[in-house]
């Protein structure tokens, strides 16, 4: 009994609670429909009215649904201007609500908040000083507390203020929030509330950027550690269908699109301090094709650099990215007329690990720091200028290493457009080379200045060919600024260059082929100094191609903007080839055969690029194993090997040798000419200098030059007209030499000089020998830009048809009467020595023996005196016929005629007024006197 009654009371407070309960809860929901929306009207200090069609609330979960709720801007001209945003929800269920909070505090806290078909439209407000904004804070929900908001199936859209631009919108969205805070703390923070977890998820996106461009996306997967985009689009928002608009904007546009962007594992957030910071393990573009349509130069703004401030504390990272990715990409960039494309790579594979950006690294010239990556791509195309295009097949880079294939420079113009069109070069190129490889790189800023290391730059091949290049007339029509008038426009820095089996050709001028060359320490200072510790050519063959005159006459001025300083230690060249092709021939007329040249301590600046040897050197080495020179029609050239350093010479086995044999080359004779042979066992020189100086003039200078072991054979026919053009004397020719030549001393030693004359009539030729000559010439000068020389002095030894012959030959260059002195004597001559000469020419047999003759004779380029002795014995003459027998009576009148002997007495004659044959040489001139003193020392009247 007492049980049920029990019970009975129990169930009637349950029903009565839960009748209470009920009634409570309707008289709250009574309460909200009825008295909320007059204190949400009363209380609400915000721009917005907030309304909404049904309420209910359920006070068992503490519940509280709204369906339809709509913001709106309120009708009052003082708040128009606050208006941010409008929009509605079809409902919104508050779980868990503190209503007393709600209603005496205005501080949401709740379970969670699910809100479902949110449309919100945004409304940027345009920036207008006159206008003063309502800087009144709402006051409603300052405080939020919720465990759980979601929001489903959500619009957004961005307006501009007037609302006529559609600037973004996210149709669909789904967004999960945990444990969301917000407060007074919280509101002035870039993120102005707290959460724990969140999830957000849209089927698709558009956002204009700057009125320029639009961004688009398909399916976003967002929350806290992943992100994900779908169909990823960057467009220029100006488009003519499918095709590019030229860009006439002072900024870049692009056109990007990705079938997914996604990053992996992230943390981000702000610090206590309000910086952000973002971690991830991984960003991922998907087969990204990237196009850049570049701003015209004109309109491009000028980006001032800003003072970087150094940070010696240490700070915490700020940005971190593990690993960034790039999978199959493919990326052009247009010039601003959107359709000619600048470059354009494909297939393009990027790995960057380990990328950090913080205030540390901010202050650092390049304000990211990486710890690895890797570039490659299957194919690249750039377009240098107007003239050239580059390209590659293969392109592999990391921060160490580069790997280039089958790079190509080929010229996007003909020869005819280059030379009629002005272009920003005067050089059109066509360059080839099969693989570039350059080891353990490093690179960077300092001091606002790029700069660049590697170990080595390795090529296995390259061909450069140039196809044609302007002249100074027609140079370039642009000179770059002064800032960029240096070779080598940033710090550089190479440990080796390697270049194998390569070829480089300038159309008709050269071709150099084989070049196998090794670079040593290159370090560029840019700015200051190109400096290079060794560079070294190995087996080159070298092929020069001679010029039309008027092509050499125009070219070879320099520009006066060489601002470089280049320094090279050393300059080898090993086991060259050297080949000089006259103009529109096919064979070289010049070889200079396995040739070694060392240049020690170069110098180029921009005194020096002004010279004609447009480089100064402290020292050189040159050899050679010999010479072979063709010069011309009649002779050619050859010597064994030679040697030149420091100013002194050896040069073994020269040789001059006709091509033509006597009777050919003097049938080819307009007019009488000597040919020659000549030979030398070796020739030696010191204190050598040549080059150009200062005046832009060709100068050669020596202490001494030795001709050991000379052979010359002078041979002249008679047979030809007689060549009646006035013959200078060698004053003359020196004094009219249109270089400067100065020679201290030349000397020949154990020499030979023969001479060989040939008439209609003669037997043979007549012949006369000099042997074992040892002569000096001093003070051989030319009289280039002089206005006094010293005088040459010729010292003659010799044998003469086997006698002794001495002699001193004085003359001044610029003594313009030609004034000369020459004395000396010929000893111990027998007379039938002289038949080689005057049997074949003169058809005469000579006897006897001269003991001495002397002679001193002074004269000009006019006529010639002086004294003239002889002493010899048993003189006999014999007449010839053509056959070589004795004509007795002939030779009887002929000796009659003749002293035969002076009794061993010097015999001593005048010779006086022998005028010069100006049509004859000098040495016809002295012979001429010469047999004036025999004709008067020998004749009986």
């Amino acid at each position: 009994m007492f049980k049920n009654r029990w019970i009975k009371r129990v169930s009637i407070a349950l029903i009565t609670i839960i009748a209470i309960l009920f009634v409570l809860s309707f008289y709250v929901t009574y309460f909200l429909n009825n008295r909320l929306p007059k204190i949400i009207a009363e209380k609400n200090d915000t721009a917005y009215n907030f309304t909404y069609e049904d309420l209910s609330f359920s006070i068992f979960n503490s519940s509280l649904s709204l369906k339809n709720v709509e913001v709106s801007p309120k009708d009052s001209l003082m708040i128009k201007d606050s208006i941010d945003a409008t929009g509605t929800v079809k409902e919104i269920n508050i779980v868990g609500i503190n209503f007393f909070k709600l209603i005496t505090k205005k501080e949401v806290a709740a379970l969670s908040i699910n809100i479902n078909n949110p449309s919100v439209n945004y409304y940027l407000k345009e920036k207008k000083d006159s206008v003063k904004k309502d800087t009144a804070q709402s006051k409603v929900g300052q405080n939020i507390g919720v465990s759980n908001v979601n929001i489903n199936n959500g619009e957004f859209n961005l307006y501009s203020q007037s609302g006529k631009r559609h600037i973004a919108n996210v149709s669909n969205f789904t967004i999960d929030f945990d444990g969301v805070r917000f407060n007074e703390r919280t509101a002035d923070k870039k993120i102005p509330f707290k959460y724990a977890d969140f999830d957000i998820k849209l089927d698709s996106m558009f956002f204009v950027v700057e009125d320029k461009q639009i961004i688009r996306a398909r399916k976003v997967r967002f929350n806290e550690t992943d992100f994900e985009l779908d169909d990823f689009m960057m467009k220029p928002l100006k488009m003519n269908g499918k095709f590019y608009v030229p860009n006439e904007a002072e900024s870049d546009l692009l056109d990007i699109e990705t079938p997914l962007l996604s990053l992996s594992k992230m943390d981000w957030g702000f610090t206590s301090e309000d910086k952000l910071y973002f971690k991830t393990d991984l960003i991922r573009f998907k087969k990204p094709k990237i196009t850049i349509i570049a701003a015209k130069p004109e309109n491009k703004i000028d980006k001032q650099l800003t003072k970087k401030v150094n940070i010696k504390t240490d700070a915490a990272e700020l940005i971190n990215i593990k690993k960034l990715q790039i999978e199959n990409g493919k990326i052009r960039s247009l010039f601003s007329n959107a359709s000619t494309v600048k470059y354009a790579i494909n297939n393009v594979v990027l790995n960057i690990e380990g990328i950090k950006m913080n205030d540390l690294t901010r202050a650092n010239d390049i304000p990211i720091d990486y710890k690895t990556f890797r570039i490659k791509l299957d194919s690249m195309y750039y377009r240098l200028n107007e003239m050239h295009t580059l390209t590659a097949s293969n392109f592999d880079l990391t921060e160490k290493k580069l790997i280039l294939k089958n790079f190509k420079m080929k010229p996007l113009i003909s020869k005819n457009q280059f030379n009629q069109n002005f272009t920003k070069s005067n050089m059109l190129l066509d360059v080839e080379a099969p693989i570039l490889t350059l080891n353990n790189n490093s690179w960077g800023l300092k001091d606002n200045q790029f700069y660049f290391h590697t170990n080595s730059i390795k090529l296995d091949e390259v061909n450069v060919k140039i196809i044609d290049q302007k002249n100074e007339k027609i140079i370039a029509k642009r000179v770059d600024k002064a800032a960029k008038k240096f070779l080598i426009d940033f710090n550089l820095g190479v440990d080796t260059i390697q270049i194998k089996r390569s070829r480089f050709i300038a159309s008709q001028k050269f071709d150099f082929n084989n070049v196998n060359l090794t670079v040593l320490g290159l370090v560029n200072a840019y700015g200051k100094q190109l400096h290079i510790n060794n560079v070294i050519l190995k087996n080159p063959k070298f092929t020069i191609f001679g010029q039309p005159k008027r092509v050499a006459q125009r070219e070879g001025k320099t520009s006066k903007e060489f601002n470089d300083i280049i320094k090279v230690d050393k300059i080898s060249l090993v086991n060259g080839h050297l080949d000089v092709i006259p103009y529109q021939q096919k064979t070289p007329n010049l070889t200079l055969k396995q040739i070694h040249l060392a240049f020690n301590q170069i110098n180029v600046d921009p005194k020096t690029i002004q010279e004609a040897i447009p480089f100064s050197y402290k020292s050189v080495l040159l050899k050679s194993s010999g010479i072979d020179f063709d010069l011309g029609k009649t002779y050619r050239l050859n010597t064994g090997a030679l040697q030149f350093q420091n100013g002194s010479l050896t040069l073994n086995q020269l040789k001059l040798t006709p091509k033509l044999s006597r009777k050919a080359y003097t049938a080819s004779l307009k007019k009488q000419a000597d040919l020659y042979t000549i030979s030398v066992n070796q020739l030696k020189g010191n204190g050598i200098q040549w080059g150009i100086s200062p005046s832009k003039d060709f100068f050669l200078k020596a202490n001494h030059m030795k001709l050991k072991q000379l052979y010359a054979n002078i041979y002249r026919s008679l047979l030809p007209p007689e060549d009646t053009k006035r013959k200078t004397m060698f004053s003359q020719k020196l004094r009219e030499m249109k270089f400067d030549l100065g020679v201290k001393q030349l000397q020949l030693v154990n020499s030979k000089l023969e001479y060989e004359e040939e008439t209609a009539k003669s037997i043979g030729t007549g012949k006369l020998t000099f042997s074992s000559i040892n002569a000096t010439v001093k003070n051989i000068n030319s009289g280039y830009r002089k206005k006094a020389l010293p005088d040459v002095k010729v010292d003659w030894r010799s044998e003469f048809m086997n006698g002794d012959l001495r002699a001193n030959w004085t003359f001044n260059p610029m003594n313009r009467s030609e004034k000369f002195n020459i004395n000396g004597s010929i000893s111990k001559l027998p007379a039938k020595n002289l038949d080689p000469f005057v049997k074949p020419y003169l058809k005469v047999s000579v006897d006897g023996y001269f003991n001495q003759i002397k002679f001193n004779l002074d004269g000009n380029d006019k006529v010639a005196g002086g004294d003239f002795g002889i002493d010899y014995q048993d003189l006999k003459v014999n007449v010839l016929r053509d056959d070589g027998s004795k004509r007795k009576l002939l030779s009887a009148v002929g000796n009659a005629a003749v002293k035969n002997d002076s009794r061993g007495k010097m015999k001593e004659e005048k010779i006086e007024n022998i005028e010069r044959k100006q049509d004859k040489s000098f040495f016809n001139f002295f012979l001429a006197c010469i047999l004036d003193g025999l004709k008067k020392a020998l004749l009986i009247i």
